[in-house]
């Protein structure tokens, strides 16, 4: 029992849900030429998920240097082309596109760094930002949008400097930059878990935006069934299933050596099976769903962005 409230308390602390369900309204009406997407640390793909959900998109080609997610990646995005190591690839040799993603590693300016003492910052050898930039730079076309996600400890590190070193480096590429910090828990999900999201746009720049429907909660015997199962998880754990369309798998494995992956998957959002189905391996999935975006998250992050940037998004121009 202690150990199950263990697990459980990691995904729901401090757990608050302020907004109804939003599902992406994907009835096929799409145009015929989509603008497309550039994925960079691309993991099991929350972040185009999240993408693909807001604008009139599609992801055309992917990078990550763990072969796991790219096996995952490449299941769910069959016609998308796998450029392994993006640092390896020549930048003029890829496909142009309209929207540049990365989910670039938060390991060196995460908060848990700092409290275990190891966090480096950007001398971290995993720091990637700057050779996205500058990989970026080469492209044949500038994307008319940069979209990147990362820990709310960006924001912090060393006293601020590296998020103004951010910004100042996607100015000097001509972008207008805005920024949102949101809560997994603002979209329903059943746990904090803070990312920071930024959109840099062209001046010029129009990405056609898809039509959203905002679905409220109802939450009838499922709710129920869910709340006298799981007792002070209930409210929370309800909500998500209400979202996801499905109720929680049993958090802890029955030897109860660890947290059960599919509930990790069920807690992060995605449809069952998206990363185990595939990967099998406990550790090698739990590791990407570690690390992966929450979809729904960075969609209402990107919306919040797009549609109140002079209230709900922080504003930084060139």
């Amino acid at each position: 029992y202690t150990f199950l409230s263990l697990v459980l308390s990691l995904f729901l602390t401090a757990y608050c849900h302020r907004f109804p369900g939003e599902f992406p309204h994907r009835n096929g009406n799409r145009r015929e030429e989509m603008h497309k997407i550039g994925s960079l640390c691309s993991g099991v793909g929350g972040l185009d998920i999240a993408v693909e959900s807001v604008y009139e998109s599609k992801t055309v080609w992917f990078s990550d240097i763990l072969e796991a997610a790219n096996e995952v990646f490449s299941t769910h995005w069959p016609n998308a082309t796998q450029l392994g190591d993006f640092r390896e690839t020549e930048p003029k040799t890829v496909e142009d596109i309209d929207i540049l993603t990365a989910g670039f590693p938060c390991q060196p300016v995460s908060i848990s760094g700092v409290i275990q003492g190891k966090r480096k910052g950007t001398e971290d050898e995993r720091w990637l930002f700057d050779e996205i930039i500058e990989w970026t730079s080469q492209l044949r076309l500038r994307p008319k949008k940069i979209i990147l996600e990362n820990v709310q400890g960006l924001l912090s590190d060393d006293d601020g400097n590296t998020f103004r070193n951010i910004l100042r480096a996607l100015s000097e590429l001509g972008y207008c930059i805005r920024w949102e910090m949101v809560w997994a828990s603002e979209a329903g999900a059943p746990h904090r878990r803070a990312r920071v999201f930024l959109v840099a746009s062209t001046p010029d720049s129009h990405v056609d935006r898809l039509q959203t429907v905002r679905e409220e909660l109802q939450l009838g015997e499922m709710r129920q069934e869910v709340e006298i199962r799981w007792g002070r998880y209930g409210e929370a754990l309800s909500a998500w299933t209400q979202i996801t369309g499905r109720p929680p798998p049993y958090p802890v494995l029955d030897d109860r050596t660890g947290p059960c992956p599919w509930f990790v998957e069920w807690a992060m959002g995605f449809d069952h099976g998206h990363v185990l189905d595939i990967i099998p391996n406990k550790t090698k999935a739990l590791e990407l769903l570690g690390n992966a975006v929450v979809w729904r998250q960075a969609k209402l992050a990107l919306e919040i962005i797009e549609d109140s940037p002079s209230l709900g998004g922080h504003d930084v121009t060139t």
